[in-house]
């Protein structure tokens, strides 16, 4: 396969692009403060997954949703399934890509069987290399 400009430039942190335009259904490790080197030289709250290598820095939006979910307290996501998924929000005149998380209700669910299931169902995080 062909390696890609972009894979030049590896992260530390989740992009859309990681995503591979799935849902993708993960477990939280926790919330952990950490420089990301932007130019404001201050740290922003990254969520880490169980298993993963990239973590995902969290932005207003995101937050609010762990918060309404899960509560204030940032221990309160260990463990918890979560789905991010790929979306678009505006940013300095133009639209960008970006990651969004949803509550994964379906693991707390009874079951589904599989013949049931939609095909658009998300993609298990073992199924995604980040």
């Amino acid at each position: 396969m062909a390696k890609t400009i972009s894979q030049g430039f590896p992260s530390k942190f989740i992009k859309a692009a990681d995503l591979e335009g799935r849902d993708v259904r993960v477990s939280c490790e926790g919330i952990f403060d950490e420089d990301v080197g932007d130019s404001t030289g201050e740290t922003k709250m990254v969520l880490h997954f169980v298993g993963k290598a990239k973590g995902l820095v969290l932005n207003r939006t995101n937050a609010n949703v762990l918060i309404d979910a899960f509560g204030d307290d940032r221990d309160a996501v260990m463990g918890k399934p979560v789905i991010l998924y790929p979306s678009e929000t505006p940013y300095l005149g133009k639209v960008v890509p970006c990651i969004r998380i949803k509550i994964d209700t379906a693991t707390a669910a009874t079951p589904v069987p599989a013949a049931a299931k939609a095909q658009d169902e998300p993609i298990v995080a073992e199924d995604i290399p980040f």
